[in-house]
C-alpha cells in the first residue's frame, strides 16, 4: 500500500487520520473533502493493487494488514485514528482489529456510509450494472467511471469471504457513522435489479431513503460496543455523500 498527504503537516499534527479507499482503492476519493482542522493530518491511503487489480488475490484481512503496515511507517506507535468510506470503513475497521490486537490503541473510527459486514452483504454483481445505468449522483458529478471495475470486483469478493470478529471487550474505538439519508433510487422509479432474499438486504440499504439512524449503527453494534457509536444522518445518497 501507498499513501499521500492530503491535509495538515504531519511532523506538526496533534492527531492524524488515515483514510482508507472504497472499492476503486485510490485516496483520490477524499480530494474533494475540506481541511478538518490545522492541528489535524489526513492521509490518504492508495490500494496495493490499484494499478495491477489482476494481481488481487488476498483476503480482506491481508489486504488490511498492508494498509497496516503502510500506517506503521508514517506513524509508528499508536494510538491512532481510522477513517473509511463505503467497504473502505470495513476494511477500516479490519485494520482497528488489527492493530488493537497487536497490542497498539485506535482512539477514533470513522465510517463513511459503510453497512455493517455483519448485517448487509456486499453489492451483487448486478446491483454494479445497475448503478451503471442511471445518474446515481443524481446530476451532482460528471463522474463517469464504471463501478463494474475489476478493483471494485475484487474487493467485493474478499468481502463475500471475509467474517468480522468483534472488538475485544473494552477495546472499542470512539465510532462516527455518517450515514446518507436518501436512497440511490430516490424519486427514479426504475426496474431494479433481480436478485436473491440475502442480496436484497443490500438492495434496500443502497437505494431506499433510510430513517431509522438508532444507536444501533445499522448493526454495527455487532461488533463494536454500543456505547461507543455516535450515528450522525446527513443529506445525499451514498455516492453524493464524497
Amino acid at each position: 500500500a501507498s499513501s499521500i498527504l492530503l491535509h495538515g503537516d504531519l511532523d506538526n499534527a496533534l492527531s492524524t487520520i488515515f483514510a482508507f479507499p472504497g472499492g476503486f482503492g485510490t485516496a483520490s476519493t477524499y480530494m474533494p473533502l475540506p481541511a478538518i482542522d490545522p492541528s489535524v493530518a489526513v492521509v490518504g491511503l492508495n490500494s496495493p493493487f490499484l494499478n495491477a487489480p489482476s494481481a488481487f488475490n488476498v483476503t480482506l484481512s491481508e489486504l488490511a494488514s498492508l494498509y497496516v503496515s503502510e500506517i506503521r511507517r508514517q506513524k509508528a506507535v499508536g494510538p491512532y485514528d481510522l477513517m473509511g468510506y463505503s467497504v473502505g470503513g470495513v476494511i477500516a475497521y479490519e485494520a482497528a482489529h488489527q492493530l488493537i490486537a497487536s497490542g497498539e490503541r485506535v482512539s477514533r473510527l470513522l465510517l463513511l456510509d459503510s453497512a455493517c459486514p455483519a448485517l448487509v452483504p456486499p453489492f451483487p454483481l448486478s446491483l454494479l450494472d445497475f448503478f451503471d445505468n442511471i445518474d446515481r449522483f443524481k446530476g451532482t458529478s460528471s463522474y463517469k467511471k464504471k463501478m463494474r471495475d475489476p478493483h471494485i470486483v475484487a474487493t467485493l469478493e474478499a468481502l463475500y469471504q471475509y467474517t468480522p470478529l468483534p472488538m475485544p471487550d473494552g477495546c472499542s474505538p470512539q465510532t462516527l457513522l455518517i450515514a446518507a439519508r436518501h436512497g440511490v433510487d430516490r424519486g427514479m422509479n426504475v426496474t431494479r435489479p433481480a436478485v436473491n432474499e440475502l442480496e436484497q438486504i443490500v438492495l434496500q440499504w443502497v437505494l431506499d431513503d433510510r430513517s431509522d439512524f438508532g444507536p444501533g449503527g445499522f448493526g454495527w453494534d455487532r461488533l463494536i460496543s454500543g456505547e461507543s457509536i455516535t450515528v450522525v444522518p446527513v443529506d445525499g445518497n451514498h455516492f453524493s455523500l464524497m
